[in-house]
């Protein structure tokens, strides 16, 4: 899907920037090349698809995750000791504010 199209499916014409940009990266989760994983309340385990370098540019914590000497390559990292509702709120509030 084109970027104009997703713009008008948005109808990014009445929006700023911001709330174009929150819908892209958060809830369209358009071209995502990560997947993040937590257990929910029910003990299933969730996958939280993100897009990497929004998460590098905006957390210490993922960018020494992602980037540092001992930085995991892989398409999905599995983050324990976290409900999955709990990362959703965590990546939401990293990725928007």
């Amino acid at each position: 899907m084109s970027l104009i199209l997703v713009m008008l499916k948005l109808n990014y014409s009445s929006k700023p920037i911001e709330s174009f940009l929150k819908k892209l990266f958060l809830y369209l989760q358009l071209s995502c090349d990560l997947n993040l994983e937590a257990e929910s309340a029910d003990g299933s385990t969730v996958p939280l698809p993100v897009h990497k370098y929004v998460l590098i540019a905006r957390n210490h914590v993922f960018r020494a995750m992602l980037c540092g000497p001992l930085a995991d390559n892989s398409d999905t990292i599995i983050i324990p000791d976290i409900s999955a509702e709990a990362l959703h709120e965590l990546l939401r509030y990293d990725t928007l504010y």
